[in-house]
């Protein structure tokens, strides 16, 4: 997604529907965030540190979807994320392949009816846990 598409979502978002207060609260022209938007024009870092301050955005988030990182830093944190997602896949995997085959066929089941009717739920992020975490008390009792 481009900066100012990704940009006027986050603004939206947190409330500020006009472009021309929004504007004027970083102190440039409605024209201005109009065209940084839009993707007529890029962002200095003074404007979109304003930006990162006024929303309280994540700095290295801003700047990576801005295109202002140098291409080191953008190259780690790929490399970070791939070694991040690979580490959970293999993770994955390994539970997986330790539940008996009755179970497997449960949990592909699980997935396709989410595939299916809430493919919403697999963009969303989540918190992986240890199965052997959860005590006993955080289960509810279904009735029998």
């Amino acid at each position: 997604m481009a900066f100012g598409k990704w940009l006027q979502g986050v603004r939206q978002k947190q409330g500020h529907s006009s472009q021309k207060e929004f504007a004027k609260l970083l102190d440039i022209t409605d024209v201005q965030l109009s065209r940084i938007e839009t993707g007529a024009s890029g962002i200095s870092a003074g404007t979109l540190n304003a930006i990162i301050d006024l929303l309280k955005l994540e700095p290295m988030e801003a700047y990576n979807k801005a295109g202002l990182l140098p291409e080191h830093i953008q190259q780690q944190e790929t490399n970070e994320a791939r070694q991040a997602e690979a580490t959970r896949a293999a993770e994955l995997i390994k539970d997986f392949l330790s539940l008996t085959p009755a179970q497997q066929a449960q949990a592909m089941a699980v997935i396709k009816i989410l595939r299916s009717d809430h493919p919403e739920l697999l963009q969303a992020p989540i918190s992986i846990i240890n199965a052997d975490d959860i005590e006993s008390s955080d289960a509810e009792e279904s009735p029998p």
